[in-house]
């Protein structure tokens, strides 16, 4: 499968043939692409189609190839607070291209930042880009913000859970204990979520709620990070 072809979103469907009109636009229009070029299409689920443009009007295409990928192990899971501002898009944006598998936004108790009604379409979208620009086979799902409470129960119901919190008092760091969390995750199956807190910390009452479902606390270095540079940095370490 060429790495070299832009890529564009076949949602919903393994069908050359269903692309959706807006995809379509982007191509012809905007990314000005002619008879003869070729694009990659993937439905965010691990699948490849290699096509060449047969016509641009009508838009028809010619399938090469097509591959369906296999999703990485061990799953990883961000669990980001809402900090306001850009930081919280480029946060989204930066775990895309670095091949999270989920995002789980948390309004933490001291996040100022707050999810709005317009918010799910808003990141859904920014999802997509990110993942398309990345040329990710595989999209990664985000969840409407939730609580702590609601963040609770949903770590309490997943028995396969390992939880990653950052913290600068942490005792170990993780770019030394990296090899071993995966290693260990990839052994039991487990999912890795790696908690990320907003910018006036994460309280002490959430603290000792995560300690209590078995969260680890670890370092990620000398300095303290802002949100955002602390869940790239964290995901780099992990994933990358």
């Amino acid at each position: 499968m060429s790495t070299t072809c832009e890529t564009y979103f076949l949602r919903n469907s393994e069908n050359i043939n269903n692309l959706e009109k807006d995809e379509i636009n982007h191509i012809v229009t905007v990314r000005r692409h002619k008879a003869g070029d070729f694009i990659n299409l993937v439905n965010g689920k691990g699948l490849e189609i290699h096509c060449q443009i047969k016509s641009v009007s009508p838009f028809s295409l010619i399938e090469v190839s097509r591959i369906q990928e296999n999703q990485h192990s061990p799953e990883i899971v961000l669990v980001q607070a809402l900090i306001k501002g850009k930081r919280f898009e480029q946060a989204i944006e930066n775990a895309v291209e670095l091949g999270v598998d989920k995002i789980i936004p948390w309004q933490a108790n001291r996040s100022i930042a707050k999810w709005s009604s317009n918010s799910s379409k808003k990141f859904g979208n920014l999802v997509i880009t990110a993942s398309k620009q990345s040329r990710r086979s595989f999209f990664p799902s985000i969840l409407d913000a939730q609580t702590t409470k609601q963040l609770l129960v949903l770590l309490e119901n997943d028995e396969s859970k390992m939880i990653i919190l950052l913290d600068e008092n942490g005792l170990e760091t993780l770019s030394i204990s990296k090899n071993k969390i995966l290693e260990r995750a990839r052994k039991f199956d487990q999912k890795i979520y790696v908690i990320i807190g907003p910018e006036g910390s994460i309280s002490p009452e959430e603290i000792n709620q995560f300690d209590e479902i078995g969260a680890k606390h670890y370092l990620l270095g000398s300095t303290i990070l802002r949100s955002a540079t602390a869940a790239t940095a964290a995901l780099s370490l992990l994933l990358l």
